[in-house]
């Protein structure tokens, strides 16, 4: 995954590693005039680490489903 990473370190001994910026990527000044948002995930392919999902939402609902299906429903 190291194109979807960003790395930070800092003279001392620290470093930071954020393992997803696909949200970063897509962020706009005004994503916070949405109910919620779906991030469209970075590419992924079958393997042991499968795809990450981020989302945003407004409100945290008293109760949320997501359903991942395939092309075809």
């Amino acid at each position: 995954m190291e194109e979807n990473e960003l790395v930070i370190t800092a003279h001392g001994r620290g470093f930071w590693v954020l393992d997803n910026i696909a949200p970063l990527r897509q962020a706009s000044p005004n994503l916070t005039a949405n109910d919620a948002i779906l991030f469209d995930p970075a590419g992924a392919y079958r393997s042991a680490n499968g795809v990450t999902l981020s989302w945003w939402v407004a409100e945290a609902p008293a109760e949320a489903k997501l359903e991942v299906v395939g092309a075809n429903g």
